[in-house]
């Protein structure tokens, strides 16, 4: 630390700090991401390799004069398993040193924040003085990614890769986030309401033509209606599921702008994510 009585310099210092912490972590992340693809190009090597040999290597293949490839290619893949056992024991060091990071950050956050909240600044912070440790925040996830897996196994795959793609991506995550945000809704409603419930439903009427060209369409405030009335136990609860479907549907809108070419408004694309997320999140836990 700078060895000062400068208030001003101390707190330059905490910046320049902070802001070398966040290049370093960057760097982290993409090296971690690199490693992840280079993984994902080696399963798919091996994948396509052991499913070649599969429909290839039958008994009537083989002769004696084939015994020294085998026994080299054997040998080979053999060396192959004992380095990729000794890669993966560094790994699961990695992890657990960037597990006990992810909890020091946790409470360097919130520590942070709630001494900001006390300092007589105009303007206060905006951000909540307490933090989810990054931990507490995959853990989260990977729970929501089972309730979702046993309304629909589906469900959870796509609910865990939207949660990859915002958080293990350091390529551009908003726009691929965007659209699998809107697929999970999608999906979710489906397997909810699904389409001749809903129209057997109060909650579904016929389209006139200057509603829809299709009389039998159905509308996704009707989906969320029926969902929330038919599927969620509690009444109070329902009801205001429901009442937020305009702001819901809003947000849907957002994630249309994945389709407009050019630069998203990042903020903006990146919030509506965000929210898609904890929209799903409340009718899980009304649900499951």
């Amino acid at each position: 630390m700078v060895a000062s009585d400068d208030p001003g310099k101390l707190s330059n210092s905490i910046k320049e700090k902070l802001e070398i912490i966040q290049k370093k972590l960057d760097s982290l992340q993409g090296k971690l991401v690199q490693g992840t693809e280079l993984v994902g190009f080696m399963r798919t090597t091996f994948n396509d390799t052991s499913r070649l040999w599969t429909s290839y290597s039958t008994p009537a293949v083989w002769s004696p004069n084939h015994i020294g490839f085998l026994s080299s290619t054997g040998d080979t893949l053999q060396s192959f398993s004992d380095e990729l056992d000794a890669v993966t024991g560094k790994t699961d060091d990695l992890i657990q040193n960037v597990i006990g990071l992810a909890s020091a950050s946790a409470v360097i956050a919130s520590g942070t924040n709630a001494f900001l909240f006390t300092v007589d600044a105009v303007p206060r912070p905006t951000v909540s003085p307490f933090f989810y440790s990054p931990l507490d925040k995959y853990k989260k996830h990977k729970d929501y990614q089972r309730k979702l897996g046993s309304i629909d196994p589906i469900l959870g795959q796509t609910y865990g890769e939207l949660i990859e793609i915002v958080n293990a991506t350091c390529s551009d995550p908003t726009r691929p986030g965007m659209f699998l945000a809107r697929q999970l809704f999608d999906h979710l409603f489906d397997v909810l309401a699904p389409d001749d419930d809903v129209r057997n439903s109060k909650y579904w009427h016929e389209k006139t033509e200057k509603e829809s060209k299709d009389k039998n369409a159905i509308w996704r405030i009707e989906k969320i209606a029926y969902s929330a009335f038919e599927k969620v136990s509690n009444p109070l609860r329902a009801e205001t599921l429901y009442s937020a479907s305009i702001q819901t549907l809003e947000v849907y809108k957002l994630l249309n702008a994945a389709h407009t070419r050019g630069a998203l408004k990042e903020a903006e694309s990146s919030q509506a994510v965000q929210s898609m997320i904890r929209i799903t999140q409340e009718w899980v836990d009304s649900i499951v």
